[in-house]
């Protein structure tokens, strides 16, 4: 059996175990200071009576109180992150000591050394120090565990130790920001903790394991962007990068509209995205919970959001960043030539095949493949599509061999995919293998202060190129914010690039293009207003837009309402895209 007996110490910079160590770790004793902190012994009595020596670490934590399931709002409000530790340290024994209410004492916390797994007492922490920075960690070797720490500590993280035979219960009291759990040994537990919705909506999980296998048990969850996973051995810069965006957004969430404004006065940036809005900073955490994953992406949004950059972004930040990143246009390419130039042809295999002909999948080998518009592509062909993507190997058109694919596929579309399924433009088993993850782009309305912001960082954009120093007023920052943005950022880049052609070191209202007169009026019959003096050009570029919004996006179906040819629209499509990228 087990006994429990208090020990002498003392709490001071140097503090350091009993002179006589404690026999084989197993339980906690709690001893009170009138200082509002407490040292966590953990002694025992080995059944035989015999002394053992201590374990190679212990993980004590600070203690907060217990906040409800969803957390309390005045600490939150505080500005402090929850991030708790969840420790299964092989040491203790079955049977742990029944746990206590944690609102009542405070702990000092022992930080693990990653060489040694000694305890070092860390810094005192008091009621000053912010409560709403919990983070809880599940790990089973002291040597990540105190790498962990290390880095949490570091961003003011408050750790949280408990062990995991606890179970997700115990995590879901403490309402953290952060949950890290080792996979070697803890399948059963992420089970529980994922399956059985333990966590707030805000929680992030970490989950870390060594094995191909490990990722592919835990790729459904992953997939639904319920977790992030991160590969033994940890990339600690990748680490702290993703918890400092975890920390900004708990800041953001508690901030004053004033903090907010400073925080947002230089957006964030993932690869090529820029944006500080909540919006775009959901984005982010998906991506970047995807980016290190081999698995397909769907992204879906509005024309001129953006999909594209996702894209690239995705591919700058995997492990694939080294190869190739090819975008095609699966709508642009007549219906005859998608296949040879999806998959390539051998010389003589068809007429004007006077030269064999390596495909996207083939030159975009090692890298990432970008099939933007997937719902344009015919549907004989999203068959060849789909069996590349279940085999992992196709052949070249007049080909006799088969030829491996070694290709990540980002798919992007305009259009909801869930219509495009119904309507029969999309097959529905090519988009479940597409679909292993979807993110769903925000629109330029939707995103706040990023309108101003993106305006801003064009302007500068183009004072840098040509050497000028313009800026722009207040009234004009006010007129952005109230457009609506049909062509989203695409619109707003030329916008300001129409602006700064024509203005006088400062964009006021009069530059910026008159945004009331043409405006998609809906209730009133879909129709445009346009205002007599504006140019054919600008008047047909916002009709095709206005179009493409009437009709969700659907290609084939803005080509027939404007009576043009397909081929007609994407050429106008590319050829704003053009202008726009300047």
């Amino acid at each position: 059996m087990y006994a429990m007996r208090p020990l002498s110490c003392s709490i001071s910079s140097s503090s350091t175990r009993p002179s006589k160590p404690p026999s084989r770790v197993t339980s906690f004793i709690s001893i009170r200071f009138e200082t509002c902190f407490a040292f966590i012994a953990l002694v025992s009595v080995s059944p035989g009576g015999a002394q053992m020596a201590p374990p190679p670490a212990i993980f004590n934590a600070f203690t907060v109180p217990r906040p409800t399931r969803s957390g309390d709002p005045e600490l939150r409000a505080s500005g402090a992150f929850p991030c708790a530790f969840i420790c299964t340290n092989s040491n203790f024994p079955a049977k742990s000591t029944a746990r206590r209410p944690h609102d009542s004492r405070r702990h000092q916390r022992f930080a693990t050394t990653p060489a040694s797994g000694a305890c070092t007492p860390a810094r005192d922490l008091t009621m000053q120090d912010d409560l709403s920075r919990t983070a809880v960690l599940v790990v089973t070797d002291p040597q990540l565990s105190g790498q962990l720490q290390t880095v949490m500590e570091e961003l003011d993280f408050r750790t949280r130790v408990i062990d995991g035979a606890e179970g997700p219960g115990a995590v879901a009291e403490l309402a953290p920001a952060v949950v890290a759990v080792s996979c070697e040994d803890q399948m059963a537990f992420v089970h529980r903790l994922l399956d059985e919705d333990h966590l707030d909506e805000v929680t992030e999980v970490l989950l870390i394991g060594d094995s191909e296998q490990q990722q592919i048990a835990l790729q459904d969850w992953l997939a639904q962007g319920r977790a992030f996973f991160l590969a033994r051995p940890l990339d600690l810069g990748y680490v702290r990068q993703l918890l400092l965006d975890i920390r900004s957004d708990i800041d953001r969430s508690s901030s004053t509209p004033a903090d907010r404004n400073q925080l947002d006065a230089v957006l964030d940036q993932f690869g090529l995205l820029r944006g500080s809005s909540s919006a775009m900073r959901k984005v982010y955490r998906l991506l970047r919970k995807v980016a290190p994953m081999d698995t397909s992406v769907l992204v879906c949004g509005e024309s001129g959001t953006g999909k594209e950059l996702v894209a690239e972004s995705v591919h700058a930040t995997s492990s694939r960043s080294d190869g190739p990143f090819l975008a095609v246009n699966c709508g642009a390419i007549p219906s005859e030539l998608v296949e040879s130039e999806l998959f390539g042809h051998e010389k003589g295999s068809f007429s004007g095949a006077v030269s064999s002909h390596k495909g996207f999948f083939e030159r975009a080998s090692g890298g990432t493949l970008f099939l933007d518009e997937i719902t344009e592509m015919p549907l004989d062909i999203q068959v060849k599509l789909l069996r590349v993507l279940e085999t992992g190997r196709y052949r070249r058109v007049g080909g006799e061999r088969d030829l491996a694919s070694n290709v990540r596929i980002v798919a992007a579309t305009n259009r909801s995919p869930e219509q495009a399924v119904s309507s029969g433009v999309l097959r529905e088993d090519l988009y479940f293998r597409v679909a292993r993850f979807v993110l769903r782009l925000p629109a330029l309305r939707e995103r706040g202060d990023d309108i101003v912001g993106l305006a801003k960082v064009f302007l500068a954009e183009l004072n840098e190129a040509n050497g000028t120093d313009f800026s722009m007023s207040a009234d004009a920052e006010t007129c952005l914010r109230q457009h609506a943005w049909p062509g989203n950022v695409r619109e707003l880049k030329s916008a300001v690039e129409q602006a700064y052609l024509i203005a006088d070191q400062v964009i006021t209202p009069e530059e910026l293009p008159d945004f009331t007169a043409m405006e998609l009026d809906v209730d009133a019959g879909d129709y445009l207003r346009v205002s007599v003096g504006s140019s054919l050009d600008e008047t047909e570029r916002r009709l095709i837009f206005a179009t493409l919004e009437a009709v969700d996006g659907s290609k084939p179906d803005a080509a027939e309402a404007l009576g043009i040819s397909l081929k007609t629209l994407y050429n106008r499509l590319n050829r704003y895209e053009q202008e726009a990228q300047g």
